[in-house]
């Protein structure tokens, strides 16, 4: 804030003084670890007021001066360290303190973490939202809110906040991601692949991407596209058992039961045992059917390996 010296009535002297004023600061963290954060902070006021005649002079040199001028620097230096075993107990600590602190935003959002680390998102959303109302669009609190949701399978309501994480951070290639899942999973397929052809592009490592890209293609029909994202897949250096599986998908879809097979057979041998390569097949049986294979084709498909 600025404002000049004020001299009503013309006589040399202001009625009211010069005004200079700077109020900046900031809070961040550095998160260390999966259950630990490095909080710091800072903040600086600077105040400088002159009043009196001849203000544009040093003081002593005027006839009537009243002055002040400091600045005061302040921050803090937090670590924060979870127990990944004693959850539980964390979130009873902080509902006691909230007790005594109910307006302390930090510690609303402790109490979200403890109990999502308990897989109890519904809890952890009322904590956060309350940390969010004292503290509003915390990005912190916003990408935690837009992942409890995304775990209770609430996609709108997870895309609500992770788009308020994105304007914060359009190029977070995580955030990205995440918001083209749940807009895959919502079967908004055109927009998900907006968002995954960019972190495809940006990405230096961008299997993740092109595996949400080979699934919308194939989720869409356009199978001869999704196999080219597949086939780069397959010869990268370290191909999943689940890009073998969606590989033999496409093939299924396009008919071409020998290729569907080879690659069944190379994902049933990343299986631990046969059982668990048939959980896995068998949990697509929704899409394949969507994709308009015949049951009876998916149910004998294990048979040939």
């Amino acid at each position: 804030r600025h404002r000049s010296g004020y001299d009503y009535d013309g006589d040399g002297f202001t009625e009211l003084p010069e005004l200079k004023n700077q109020t900046v600061g900031f809070r961040s963290y550095l998160k260390t670890s999966t259950y630990s954060k490095l909080g710091f902070e800072y903040h600086n006021i600077s105040e400088y007021r002159r009043g009196g005649d001849q203000i544009n002079r040093p003081p002593h040199e005027a006839w009537v001066a009243e002055q002040t001028d400091h600045s005061i620097n302040g921050g803090g230096l937090k670590f924060d360290l979870f127990s990944k075993d004693y959850m539980e107990e964390a979130a009873e600590l902080y509902e006691k303190l909230i007790r005594t602190e109910p307006n302390n935003a930090d510690l609303w959002q402790r109490l979200g973490f403890s109990l999502q680390k308990q897989k109890k998102y519904a809890e952890a959303v009322r904590a956060y939202m309350q940390a969010d109302i004292l503290r509003p669009d915390h990005i912190w609190t916003l990408k935690h809110l837009a992942q409890c949701h995304k775990r209770m399978h609430a996609y709108e309501q997870a895309l609500e906040y992770f788009r308020k994480v994105e304007e914060m951070q359009p190029d977070n290639l995580n955030l990205l991601l995440q918001i083209g899942q749940c807009l895959a999973t919502l079967r908004l397929y055109d927009k998900a692949l907006s968002y995954f052809f960019k972190v495809e592009y940006l990405e230096k490592a961008p299997e993740n991407a092109q595996r949400a890209i080979g699934w919308c293609y194939f989720m869409t029909g356009e199978y001869k596209k999704a196999l080219n994202f597949y086939q780069k897949l397959l010869h990268s250096a370290s191909p999943q058992t689940n890009d073998y599986l969606n590989a033999g998908h496409v093939y299924t879809a396009l008919k071409n039961i020998p290729q569907a097979i080879e690659c069944y057979r190379k994902a049933e041998k990343q299986c631990s045992t046969h059982e668990e390569f048939i959980k896995l097949y068998l949990a697509d049986k929704e899409a394949l059917i969507e994709q308009h294979i015949p049951a009876e084709t998916i149910y004998l498909m294990p048979d040939l390996l």
